[in-house]
């Protein structure tokens, strides 16, 4: 689990107070505090590890590997997550009627527990929205040719099947919000038995459900660590270090 913050001035792990007190007192850092304030109201929701749709769209090994060791984390990295969250105060302070804004939501997989928030849920238009930031969106290798990245539209199929059983959804929207202007997809449903990445998805699910509540030794033991997903995925991966050395081992 996520036990504290990089500093990459002072070259050391430092708590989120005493990154707070420093954003407010010294000038030359690049933090300021309503970023750490926000990551402090984050904490308990953002990294307290649950099998969420997020974590079944990339490596399972990784989603376990970061409930069971302890890690930190550079504090600049965390930076992408505040970015998209100042969208979502947006829609709380412009809440039109009839629209759930980040609201959780659980449903059972065979048994294993899945747990998500979609960003918003139209309910009298039955529409389900996801919003993504990037950087431009001219310049994104995928929008650039107007096509919605093919991870967000699985992952907006899966938070489809985490909420119906409660709300009933028959559209999927995906908007991009970058620096330069924002670009809106209705996407397609897709269903679980045909599509191969959103059957992949919920087969982690399965293999994550009978290791989750097991510690790391037992698991290696058993021969059931998942396998490592290799890719760029890697290079941003809390766990990189942790999980070669596992990869040397077993």
């Amino acid at each position: 689990m996520l036990k504290g913050l990089y500093c990459s001035k002072l070259e050391r792990q430092v708590s989120m107070e005493e990154c707070l007190h420093c954003s407010k007192t010294n000038l030359k850092c690049d933090i300021f505090p309503e970023f750490i304030e926000f990551l402090k109201s984050r904490y308990d929701e953002e990294y307290i590890p649950s099998i969420s749709p997020t974590r079944l769209l990339g490596c399972a090994r990784k989603a376990y590997l970061e409930k069971e060791i302890d890690y930190t984390v550079g504090i600049e990295t965390l930076y992408y997550s505040f970015r998209g969250s100042l969208l979502h105060l947006l829609f709380e302070k412009f809440k039109t009627e009839d629209c759930l804004i980040e609201k959780k939501f659980e449903r059972e997989w065979k048994g294993v527990k899945i747990v998500g928030i979609p960003d918003k849920i139209d309910v009298h238009r039955k529409t389900l929205w996801e919003f993504k930031t990037v950087a431009t969106v001219a310049d994104d290798f995928s929008l650039k040719w107007n096509n919605p990245r093919v991870r967000d539209q699985i992952q907006a199929n899966f938070y489809k099947w985490l909420v119906e059983p409660v709300i009933p959804i028959e559209n999927l929207v995906i908007v991009y919000v970058g620096s330069d202007c924002s670009r809106k997809y209705q996407v397609k449903v897709r269903a679980i038995e045909k599509d191969k990445s959103l059957a992949l998805a919920f087969q982690k699910a399965e293999i994550l459900s009978k290791i989750w509540d097991k510690p790391l030794e037992q698991v290696k033991a058993e021969g059931k660590l998942p396998k490592m997903e290799s890719g760029w995925e890697c290079r941003y991966c809390n766990v990189e270090a942790e999980c070669k050395k596992l990869k040397e081992t077993i």
